[in-house]
C-alpha cells in the first residue's frame, strides 16, 4: 500500500521539494513567521471546508474529504518546512524524538487536560447534585 515514513524523512522530502521548486529560504524571523502563517491559512481552509459541508457530508462525500485532507496536509507541509529550516540552521532535535518525548509528556497529563470548558461543566454538574 504505502511505505511508512517517519517525521525526519518527511522533513527531508519537503526540504527537497522546496529547493526543487525554487523556494529555498533563509532562517529569518520573517521567513519563519511566514511559514507559520501559511500553515495557519491552510488549516483555516480545511476548517472552512468542514464548516461549509458539515461532518455528515464529509462522511459520505469523497470529494469533500479529499478537499479537507489536502488542506490539512498542506498545513503539515508548511510546518515540516518550518521545522526543516530551523533544523538546518539551529541545532534542533530530530522531529521523531521530539514527537515521542512530547507524546510521553502529554500521556502523563490529567484526563481532558487543556479543556477548561469541560472541567467547568463537570464541576457545575457536580454542584447541581
Amino acid at each position: 500500500m504505502y511505505d511508512m515514513v517517519n517525521l525526519y524523512e518527511c522533513v527531508q522530502y519537503i526540504r527537497e521539494l522546496v529547493k526543487e521548486k525554487g523556494f529555498e529560504d533563509e532562517c529569518t524571523d520573517k521567513v519563519l513567521f511566514g511559514k507559520g502563517l501559511f500553515a495557519i491559512m491552510e488549516l483555516s481552509e480545511a476548517m472552512e471546508i468542514i464548516k461549509k459541508h458539515g461532518v455528515e457530508t464529509l462522511k459520505v462525500s469523497k470529494h469533500a474529504r479529499e478537499e479537507v485532507q489536502e488542506e490539512l496536509i498542506d498545513s503539515i507541509f508548511y510546518l515540516l518546512d518550518l521545522y526543516g529550516i530551523l533544523q538546518r540552521d539551529i541545532p534542533l532535535e530530530v522531529p521523531d524524538k521530539v514527537f515521542m518525548d512530547k507524546l510521553k509528556k502529554n500521556k502523563q497529563r490529567n484526563f481532558q487536560y487543556g479543556r477548561p470548558e469541560l472541567v467547568q461543566y463537570k464541576s457545575e454538574k457536580n454542584d447541581i447534585k
